[in-house]
């Protein structure tokens, strides 16, 4: 017989949470009346994004100073090496330092196969965005986090943050520069409820909250 677990959510709503949502619903009023400049590459908005990541990887350094287990260590170092994954994409792999001109839609970046040694530089990429996600999906005790109540509203905060982002992305039903600026608040929003979800686990897994 297939047993079936039983799922069951943490309904709380937390400061971060009501701030997330007070975020969201401000992401297109915002995008009417903040210059688009903000948030072009290596703008104000995408450097907010990337230290934002940065505290997501301090937050796993500190986690793993703190966990005495190998596991543990395994666990957050695998966390941590996520967190600059996403960075890392943020900077577009460090070629935002190669700024080729400025358009009135914002500068434009050296392709990455203009790039010196431009296949290496891929294939390093390609080969650790691979490791972190095997890493994550061996280190993480699933069997444990399964039994944790689901933090409902930072999950819903956050798939809907990237559903916004794709909407600005793809420029649907917005113009080019408001979807260009509702791309990047949705995923500083995003990004910060990566952060508060990885934290909630992390003190659920350490108190043993679960179901």
């Amino acid at each position: 017989m297939i047993k079936v677990r039983k799922i069951c959510v943490d309904k709380h709503i937390d400061s971060a949470g009501w701030f997330g949502v007070a975020w969201l619903l401000c992401i297109i009023p915002l995008s009417w009346i903040l210059p688009p400049q903000i948030s072009w590459e290596n703008g104000i908005l995408e450097n907010s994004q990337v230290m934002i990541l940065f505290v997501g990887v301090f937050m796993s350094f500190y986690f793993y100073i703190e966990d005495l287990s190998s596991q543990g260590k395994k666990l957050w170092a695998s966390i941590g090496a996520f967190f600059v994954m996403l960075a890392g994409r943020e900077l577009s792999w460090g070629r935002v330092l190669f700024q080729t001109k400025l358009t009135p839609s914002g500068p434009e970046l050296i392709a990455m196969n203009q790039l010196p040694h431009s296949n290496i530089i891929q294939g390093i990429i390609l080969l650790f965005i691979l490791s972190v996600i095997s890493a994550l999906i061996y280190n993480i005790p699933w069997d444990n986090v399964i039994t944790i109540p689901l933090p409902i509203m930072y999950l819903t905060l956050g798939l809907s943050s990237f559903i916004l982002s794709a909407i600005g992305e793809h420029h649907w039903l917005l113009s080019p520069k408001q979807g260009q600026t509702v791309e990047e608040l949705s995923e500083l929003l995003a990004y910060f409820m990566i952060v508060k979800i990885v934290k909630y686990y992390a003190a659920s897994l350490k108190n043993n909250s679960i179901c």
